[in-house]
């Protein structure tokens, strides 16, 4: 056990060092502000994916997240019309 430590930058790998993309950052966090801020990151989290392995960033996470968390507001948004429209009971139904 008397082997010398290696230099702390040299024990990290390359993956380490690459920066994070700053779309996907954006994705999550516009994400987790509500609706509106969902359909911006959920763009945003598209253009990070597509512009990553280009430029060789990672944050793959990051983009997923901003896109799962944009697809839950979407479904909880349609949840709550369907339950507004079922309780208000005020459903056309063609007959004048």
């Amino acid at each position: 056990m008397d082997q010398p430590l290696a230099p702390l930058a040299q024990s990290y790998p390359d993956e380490v060092r690459r920066p994070v993309s700053a779309l996907a950052v954006a994705s999550f966090v516009c994400s987790l502000l509500g609706l509106p801020g969902g359909v911006v990151g959920a763009v945003l989290g598209v253009m990070a994916l597509l512009r990553m392995d280009r430029q060789g960033q990672r944050g793959k996470a990051f983009a997923w997240a901003g896109i799962a968390l944009s697809a839950l507001w979407l479904v909880l948004l349609v949840g709550m019309v369907i339950a507004y429209e079922s309780v208000s009971g005020s459903v056309v139904t063609g007959h004048l």
